[in-house]
């Protein structure tokens, strides 16, 4: 099942934000968090375990096609770009505020996939400019770490 942490249309200020990520704190953030604290007990120097975000689909009012399912082409409305890199910051922090730290993010998963299931799809030049203009500029001043 699709699902979203601000499925309000039209809310780019991402006001209704679920900056407890309800949807994931179950089983995800749990499941991170016992990776983490095994991957800490296997003795391994210099080394350790960390994740790399890669989102699936904007929630679907970002959208060209309306939905999380599939993509238009361009998949992500022009009013929609900064909302979703700041949507992606966003949910970097919220998992970080419970223990789990992001190491790195992928713009997209699957960029060029107009899949059946939750997809976005992004040419490269599309890909190229949304993470100079956006995502690039978002994630260096949310999380310069």
């Amino acid at each position: 099942r699709s699902y979203s942490f601000d499925d309000v249309d039209g809310d780019y200020g991402l006001e209704h934000f679920d900056t407890a990520v309800a949807h994931d704190r179950d089983a995800i953030i749990p499941f991170a968090r016992a990776a983490m604290k095994k991957a800490q007990s296997v003795p391994m120097p210099g080394r350790t375990l960390r994740f790399i975000a890669t989102p699936w689909s904007p929630p679907a009012w970002m959208k060209t096609n309306g939905k999380m399912d599939g993509s238009g082409s361009p998949c992500l409305k022009p009013e929609a770009r900064a909302t979703w890199a700041k949507y992606i910051s966003k949910w970097t922090s919220a998992y970080e505020s419970m223990g789990v730290d992001i190491w790195a993010v992928t713009p997209q998963n699957e960029p060029d996939n107009n899949a059946t299931w939750e997809a976005c799809v992004f040419k490269p030049h599309e890909e190229m400019e949304w993470i100079a203009t956006d995502l690039g500029p978002e994630l260096k001043e949310s999380h310069p770490e």
